[in-house]
């Protein structure tokens, strides 16, 4: 972290920038080549509306992007705070202005607008100087003029237009407070570059869009750009829908080949359960990509199965991993999700949706089951029982669907628990203690999803908060992942390694222990999936690389375990003086 922050520091030291000015290239590319730019992987930043909706939370923001962005990576926004909802509401308020044509509901609309504007107007203000805060202000004025003609006139032909506004400010203002305070930085509009098939779709030109965002990409600036929004190939503004720009931050690193993409929200991780009513549930530190798209798609509150579609290309031999973590305290560890050994695998949590509808149908039975599931993509669908699970908002669409297959159906209230984890479905014991978890709810059926990433249980009632609390504790008890490191390898350290196989065999205790580290006094063996105890020593000798005590010591205070535990078999006091 602190090589990255070096070039940002610099250009700040170096070149004060407004947010017109032209960056002098001959310094840029000497800073970067002092700090290897070319060779640093493309990192994506994400940040959302709760992380931008205050001057304060936008101050943080900066700091975080000074501590950890280099002028090649890219940061993707969202609108502050509840700006989209804002003019959602403008837009509503126009319906009802159209049907009631009463003085009140224009009113209401005036004030509407003009309580927007004066939002917006204060971010400028309190956070830019007088120059560039007379610019954004010029700009921010010429839009709510454009904003008031598209609401008077058709609001159905301007709806995204106007929904893109909150994005579009956004990014404005963040690069411009990055070009006086932080670094050389251009905002982009992403519909100037990102294509889509349509909305419902969603279909990305790939060749197209990365085509054009190289174009629009400038050297020497931080590149902060609109998130949600995007064009169709006949040029008209789109949105990403739920989570579209979390979507578009992904979407955006499969363009540029991106190492990395953190979503910087106001939670820290993606937890075993819903940590404000399941006070136990732990962090997951590290998710497998398919087990994280399956929680997306079970309705966790974080995390979206679009969001990860595409960073997960099994033809691919580049992996992006994608993290979240809270911009409101980014020292702690968050979650990454990405590809993973055994340790990550063994992860497990628990998701619940209620309000849902079990369908039931001769159409769902057998290959007629595959139509409907291509059709509906339901929760769970069983095409021996013919039954499957949709939201109640499928319902109509789903009978009509059936009604020109002259085919009956029936609807019933129910509700869903499922256990989520790398392959669950084919664990006879872990859906063994998930049905025994279960045995007070009564559960209409279990069924295991396609993937066999999640064992989801049909509840005929509401899933309650005590249920979820008690299967959560059933599923999870013994799930700490406990990391060993080994520091000393000298011939008592190899005894030990000798000895260690066996102990972990024997000491059901020691089932969640995992060796992660190897360590003598110039050398280092990390492997945060694990390293075969069999075989420590070997590939000690094999693999082991040259580290500094600054190195060390970052990874031991951001491992990705519940606990770390350290044996200090050194001959010397030089490794003990690292304690403190």
């Amino acid at each position: 972290m602190k090589q990255e922050n070096t070039i940002l520091n610099k250009v700040n030291e170096n070149k004060a920038v407004s947010s017109n000015e032209i960056v002098d290239h001959d310094f840029v590319t000497e800073i970067a080549a002092e700090n290897k730019l070319a060779k640093h992987a493309i990192q994506v930043h994400k940040f959302g509306g709760s992380s931008l909706a205050t001057p304060k939370c936008i101050k943080r923001a900066l700091e975080i992007i000074r501590e950890n962005c280099q002028l090649n990576d890219i940061v993707v926004v969202s609108a502050n705070g509840k700006t989209t909802d804002r003019l959602f509401a403008l837009y509503s308020l126009v319906e009802e202005t159209i049907i009631e044509h009463t003085v009140q509901t224009n009113d209401l609309l005036t004030q509407a607008i003009d309580d927007l504007a004066q939002e917006q107007a204060n971010l400028i203000t309190e956070l830019l100087n007088a120059n560039n805060t007379k610019q954004l202000l010029l700009r921010l004025n010429k839009d709510i003029t454009q904003l008031t003609t598209w609401l008077s006139a058709d609001i159905n032909q301007h709806h995204n237009d106007i929904l893109a506004l909150g994005e579009v400010w956004s990014a404005r203002l963040l690069s411009a407070l990055l070009n006086e305070q932080v670094c050389p930085s251009n905002s982009i509009d992403s519909r100037d570059f990102l294509v889509i098939d349509n909305e419902q779709s969603c279909v990305v030109d790939t060749a197209l869009s990365a085509a054009q965002l190289r174009e629009r990409r400038q050297f020497g600036k931080l590149a902060v750009i609109t998130g949600y929004i995007s064009k169709d190939t006949r040029g008209k503004s789109c949105t990403l829908g739920r989570n579209g720009s979390d979507y578009s931050a992904t979407i955006i690193a499969s363009l540029v080949a991106a190492g990395n993409v953190t979503l910087w929200t106001d939670v820290d991780g993606i937890y075993s359960a819903d940590p404000r009513v399941v006070p136990s549930a732990r962090k997951l530190h590290r998710l497998p990509n398919g087990v994280a798209k399956e929680l997306g798609r079970l309705g966790n509150p974080v995390l979206h199965a679009k969001t990860l579609l595409p960073l997960i290309n099994p033809l691919s031999e580049h992996h992006t991993h994608l993290h979240v973590a809270s911009s409101f305290d980014a020292q702690v560890i968050g979650t990454e999700i990405g590809k993973f050994g055994q340790i990550a695998k063994q992860e497990l949590s628990v998701t619940y949706l209620n309000d849902l509808l079990l369908a039931q149908s001769v159409s769902f039975i057998g290959e007629a089951a595959a139509r409907a599931k291509a059709e509906f993509s339901p929760i769970c669908i069983d095409d021996q029982k013919g039954f499957m699970v949709i939201t109640q908002g499928q319902q109509k669409a789903l009978s009509d669907w059936l009604a020109s297959h002259d085919v009956e159906i029936s609807f019933k209230p129910v509700a869903i628990i499922a256990t989520v984890g790398h392959r669950v479905a084919e664990r006879g014991d872990i859906r063994a203690r998930f049905k025994r978890s279960l045995k007070a709810a009564k559960p209409l059926n279990l069924v295991g999803s396609d993937n066999n990433h999640s064992v989801i249980a049909i509840l005929p009632e509401p899933c309650s908060i005590e249920l979820l609390n008690t299967v959560h504790h059933e599923m999870t008890k013994d799930a700490r992942h406990i990391g060993l490191v080994v520091a000393g390898m000298g011939n008592i350290g190899e005894r030990f390694l000798e000895l260690l196989p066996a102990q972990l065999n024997k000491v059901y205790a020691l089932e969640n222990l995992h060796l992660v580290g190897l360590l003598s006094s110039k050398k280092a063996l990390i492997n945060n999936d694990g390293i075969d105890v069999n075989q420590a020593t070997s590939l000690f000798s094999q693999d082991a690389q040259s580290y500094d005590n600054e190195q060390l010591i970052s990874w031991l205070t951001q491992n990705p375990y519940d606990e770390l535990i350290v044996v200090d078999i050194t001959p010397s006091e030089d490794f003990s003086l690292l304690y403190e």
